[in-house]
């Protein structure tokens, strides 16, 4: 019961923080954490320069981390 109030609360967060990202980084979000594609997968499916890939990434990294979410990040 307390595992499920903790992740139900970082879901929550994550839904919150999704909602923060622009569409280009809700895309990229999607296609890798809800896709599990690799950054070349993304950025061919999202028809983007890997190196586009890796620099929303790191804007999106900059954001959980203002937001608290910096364990979640890898």
């Amino acid at each position: 019961p307390c595992d499920e109030v903790h992740l139900s609360d970082l879901k929550s967060k994550l839904d919150q923080v999704f909602k923060k990202l622009n569409p280009q980084q809700q895309e990229v979000y999607s296609a890798i954490f809800d896709g599990q594609l690799t950054i070349t997968e993304v950025s061919l499916r999202l028809n983007l320069h890997r190196s586009t890939v890796y620099d929303e990434i790191n804007r999106m990294k900059e954001i959980f981390e203002n937001e608290g979410l910096r364990t979640f990040l890898r």
